[in-house]
């Protein structure tokens, strides 16, 4: 067993000789990733409610050294199978990409209906655990699915050091149990993904353009705001990066998000540290996330099989 402070060294961006990464923790500190999820959250409703400072908390986070990305997609024209990463705008092969960085086929999931469980190892919480086992994983999400988090997450199950999931469309209790996570692992490494799965429900109930679907929104932006605030009083503020994005748009006006059409397909991501997604010269596709974790750790993507995206890191030479 490693001691705290040589665990502490096993998963900074310390693999040097190599290049820095600018406004990103420095060689030897403590890497913790949060990547938030607001299901169903359309890029344009949410960079509407941004420009009327109606999520206070995602503002002051990109205000604050971050960065607002409105170039995300999910990698697809058509949604059919060999056309780019070849799933459909739904939650199911959407969770299921951004945990692999793998389209259809390789993540075993083409929609809601047709979706199985991750190949063994491909996951980037299996993969972390190969890496360095003292990296803390926690997957907590208020979305509950036939397929999603069960049988996508099946194979992965015994790499989570955490896995809770209900139907609490508020998120409340994703919040209170990422901020339990946050609390138990504070002195550690980790990647925690927060899953809040109530814009979608109120889209599907209400309507993307409804009072509701803002309220929900505001309720979830509520929860970032408790997260950043715990991180402040854990002094963990600049060892964390958080990743806040959509699993897939909705369209708009409407209750639904399965047409493929670009409100579906179009997503979004803000990150705490504008470095983390600051490459903008690469594609920015939902596949990406994972190519992008992997870089905030300083593992290598030389994997099997290969990542066909890029990283969104803005490396410093």
């Amino acid at each position: 067993m490693r001691s705290k402070a040589a665990r502490a060294v096993m998963v900074f961006l310390a693999l040097l000789p190599g290049p820095a990464l600018a406004g990103l923790p420095s060689p030897g500190r403590l890497v913790q990733v949060i990547v938030v999820v607001w299901d169903g959250a359309q890029r344009n409703h949410v960079q509407e409610m941004l420009d009327s400072h109606a999520l206070p908390n995602l503002e002051a986070m990109i205000g604050n050294g971050g960065l607002w990305r409105a170039d995300m997609v999910i990698h697809t024209t058509a949604c059919e199978v060999g056309d780019g990463d070849g799933y459909t705008t739904m939650t199911c092969p959407a969770m299921a990409a951004l945990v692999t960085g793998y389209g259809y086929p390789l993540n075993h999931c083409y929609s809601n209906g047709r979706c199985g469980t991750l190949a063994d190892g491909t996951s980037i919480f299996e993969r972390m655990k190969t890496f360095d086992p003292d990296i803390r994983t926690g997957m907590i999400t208020s979305h509950s699915l036939t397929c999603w988090p069960s049988p996508v997450l099946d194979a992965a199950a015994e790499a989570l050091d955490v896995q809770y999931h209900d139907l609490d469309v508020s998120g409340n209790s994703t919040t209170i149990r990422g901020l339990q996570f946050v609390d138990a692992y504070r002195r550690d490494p980790f990647l925690l993904v927060l899953h809040y799965g109530g814009p979608d429900f109120q889209g599907h109930s209400r309507g993307e353009n409804s009072e509701q679907y803002d309220t929900i929104l505001m309720v979830n932006d509520g929860g970032l705001g408790r997260i950043r605030a715990r991180l402040a009083d854990l002094g963990m503020a600049r060892s964390t990066i958080l990743l806040v994005t959509a699993d897939h748009g909705f369209e708009e006006g409407a209750k639904n998000h399965v047409g493929c059409l670009d409100d579906d397909r179009n997503l979004w991501i803000a990150s705490s540290r504008a470095a983390a997604i600051g490459n903008l010269a690469a594609p920015a596709w939902q596949t990406s996330m994972a190519p992008t974790i992997f870089d905030l750790f300083g593992m290598s993507k030389d994997v099997l099989p290969p990542f066909g995206a890029e990283s969104l890191v803005l490396w410093e030479n």
